[in-house]
């Protein structure tokens, strides 16, 4: 794993991004979590003003509100359903559907294909 390029590539084996990792990373343009990790904390990527592109693992049991609170559009993936996205835990995200705190982000589901 490392950042090269602009692209951020985790080792597999990872099972957590604690929260803010990332925040602030600019130079950030692609994130790709592998299948290992499981839960992403609040805050791990906020403000990567540069991110176009974030590949979620199908393993992804929580994710932490304001993930990517004042960052950039981007191209969601999932390699999962829609079923199973709506289904993941969202940490401090209990009063309202996590679907509402993403709006704008385009989300692809690899096996609804």
């Amino acid at each position: 794993g490392g950042i090269t390029n602009d692209l951020l590539g985790i080792g597999s084996g990872l099972r957590e991004i604690q929260a803010y990792a990332f925040s602030r990373c600019d130079a950030l343009q692609e994130v790709y979590l592998p299948e290992s990790v499981e839960r992403v904390y609040e805050y791990a990527f906020e403000r990567c003003t540069n991110l176009t592109k974030f590949y979620f693992g199908s393993n992804i049991e929580a994710l932490g509100i304001g993930l990517f609170a004042n960052g950039a559009h981007m191209d969601i993936i999932y390699n999962g359903t829609e079923y199973e996205w709506d289904n993941i835990d969202r940490l401090g995200s209990i009063l309202f559907k996590w679907k509402y705190c993403i709006k704008g982000y385009d989300i692809k589901f690899l096996k609804d294909w």
